[in-house]
């Protein structure tokens, strides 16, 4: 008998498949080696890669890394 996914469940999958090709800030400065304050101090003095906030997460393109 299939599985029935719950609603928060497709909703998960839904979201994550929609922000495949962006990295949070943590996945960032992992990519880098940096930290994340680091990454904040980029932002804060227009360098580093441009980032896209949606909502009050932040979020960065790997094509533009």
């Amino acid at each position: 008998m299939p599985e029935i996914q719950s609603s928060e469940s497709q909703e998960s999958d839904r979201l994550s498949s929609i922000l495949a090709g962006y990295l949070t800030p943590k996945e960032l400065a992992g990519t880098f080696g940096v930290t994340e304050r680091t990454i904040a101090r980029w932002h804060r003095h227009r360098q580093g890669p441009p980032r896209v906030t949606i909502g009050r997460k932040v979020y960065y393109r790997q094509e533009s890394i």
